[in-house]
């Protein structure tokens, strides 16, 4: 998995998205929503960890058997 981070709209400190990979392919948390919306910079790093906290419990692996394995380089 990999993690992305882009600030959306106007490049600013305060619109950061996160953006959570397998593979190539953007995880879908919701219907159509391929990206966390962290808001400011200090709140990314508590968030990259909630993301890691759920996909260690397990919680994003449904997720992940609906995505076509990536193929290996």
């Amino acid at each position: 998995m990999r993690l992305h981070t882009y600030c959306h709209g106007r490049a600013s400190a305060d619109n950061i998205v996160l953006e959570v990979r397998y593979g190539n392919v953007p995880i879908e948390f919701a219907p159509g929503k391929t990206a966390i919306e962290v808001g400011k910079t200090a709140k990314l790093i508590p968030t990259i960890d909630t993301v890691i906290e759920a996909i260690k419990a397990g919680e994003v692996d449904d997720i992940l058997k609906v995505i076509k394995k990536p193929a290996k380089a």
